[in-house]
């Protein structure tokens, strides 16, 4: 349970277990059932799928629901080398249908960013970033997408029998924004969520951009973009809209410390840079982002402070027409402060202020 591969779904849990010996790696999917709503986390093992064992890199258990689970995985080496959704039966764990996101001969690889459940129609929508094989080619250990003017993002939709009724590319220009004299080569990378899709068919989602300096395997939080597709002749057209750092919240949480690590992406190789796309953030920098009424981005801003051992809240949002950050609170370390957005327009900022006394604090935003 303390794998980042966990999936929770009502009373079920399901993770995926993998065990290595000279000839590989084997995946399996378990699922465990809680035993009763009474006791402490006491599960019950209900059944394992062992994947097939050659040339699978990677799992991620995505979606369930009570019928199905769903999980992204890559394979490389071999004939079925690309990016697989399994949909398996969540009552027996028997494979119902595998997809291949590639098309035959494709050597593109399709990281995995958000989904959504399409219940009217049945069909898992899938989003995220794609790469060439030139940009990033996993056998050669090869990342080539510095100072890259933009970047392409699929849309997939998969319906209930497994076919891919939608496959379609979004080119999005990047605008590289470089501070001081010295040169640095930059790449960015996207962590989707809010993925929707509207009445009128079209698309809607949230990315957080995360920026890595000098081909470095770690990448920090540097700003949060709104992006929207509308349907235009018989396909999707993205509203104009770009990637580029903000320099107001890199200024916010930069520092000396080489071990910190407030809104940082790290991998230790090349070998892991799906999980880039959706491995849990230690310290995330974003707490909220909405739209005013003049659809100008407002964040919540979060960061710890190891010197002074506290955490700090703060609005990054228009002041007489200019971007400032603004304390909202800040707390010790100690007290275990904790953000909950509460809707649209309000939030609370919890801490235990003293032994015995817990302390919240409502906010309207």
């Amino acid at each position: 349970m303390f794998s980042n591969e966990v999936l929770y779904f009502k009373n079920t849990v399901y993770s995926i277990k993998t065990e290595s010996d000279t000839s590989g790696n084997q995946f399996y999917l378990n699922k465990y059932l809680l035993k009763s709503e009474t006791t402490n986390f006491d599960y019950e093992f209900k059944w394992q799928f062992p994947f097939e064992r050659k040339n699978i890199h990677s799992a991620h258990i995505f979606y369930a629901d009570k019928k199905n689970v769903f999980l992204y995985v890559t394979v490389q080496g071999g004939a079925k080398t690309g990016q697989w959704v399994l949909k398996l039966n969540s009552e027996e764990g028997k494979l119902e249908k595998a997809t291949k996101l590639n098309d035959k001969g494709e050597t593109n690889s399709y990281e995995f960013g958000d989904f959504f459940a399409d219940k009217n129609y049945k069909s898992i929508n899938l989003i995220g970033q794609k790469y060439t094989e030139a940009q990033f080619n996993p056998h050669e250990n090869k990342l080539a997408i510095s100072n890259a003017v933009s970047t392409s993002v699929y849309y997939i939709e998969i319906d209930s029998l497994g076919e891919l009724t939608v496959k379609q590319d979004f080119k999005i220009p990047i605008n590289d924004v470089k501070t001081g004299t010295k040169k640095t080569s930059n790449n960015y990378i996207l962590r989707f969520y809010g993925f929707s899709k509207n009445g009128n068919g079209g698309l809607s989602f949230t990315s957080d951009v995360f920026k890595s300096v000098n081909n470095n395997l770690c990448y920090v939080y540097c700003n949060t973009t709104v992006f929207n597709a509308a349907p235009m002749d018989d396909k999707l057209t993205m509203e104009k809209n770009s990637i580029s750092p903000n320099l107001l919240i890199e200024e916010y949480y930069s520092t000396s410390d080489k071990l910190d690590i407030n809104g940082k992406l790290c991998i230790d190789s090349l070998n892991q840079f799906e999980k880039l796309f959706y491995k849990p953030l230690t310290l995330p920098i974003r707490q909220q982002l909405k739209m005013d009424d003049k659809k100008n981005p407002l964040w919540i801003l979060a960061k710890h402070t190891t010197k002074k051992n506290g955490v700090n809240f703060s609005f990054l949002s228009p002041v007489k027409g200019i971007y400032k950050v603004t304390t909202i609170d800040e707390m010790n370390e100690s007290n275990n402060p904790v953000f909950n957005n509460l809707n649209s327009s309000s939030f609370m900022i919890s801490s235990q202020s003293e032994e015995g006394k817990y302390q919240i604090k409502l906010y309207n935003w």
